[in-house]
């Protein structure tokens, strides 16, 4: 009995341990600088049902997406323009 609590003790500061590791955020921030250019690739893939239909579709989309700095203002935000092309 003593084991079996022993036990459930470790699996619930485990539970705690990890619930409270995932709950913590990440500050992302920027770093704009005049004529930068920067890309990124973006993907996601989706599955959807159709009404009346009993097999799912599935989609697997990507992006190539380019952002040119135009200006940095003194607060450090900045005005940026986006070229993106879809592929599929």
């Amino acid at each position: 009995m003593k084991k079996v609590l022993s036990i459930g003790l470790l699996l619930a500061v485990l539970l705690c341990t990890i619930s409270s590791a995932q709950a913590s955020g990440v500050n992302l921030a920027y770093k704009y600088k005049a004529g930068e250019v920067c890309r990124y690739k973006a993907a996601t893939t989706m599955c959807m049902g159709i009404p009346g239909s009993n097999s799912p579709m599935k989609t697997h989309m990507s992006w190539d997406i380019t952002e040119k700095v135009l200006a940095v203002r003194k607060d450090g935000s900045g005005s940026v323009v986006t070229f993106g092309a879809i592929s599929s």
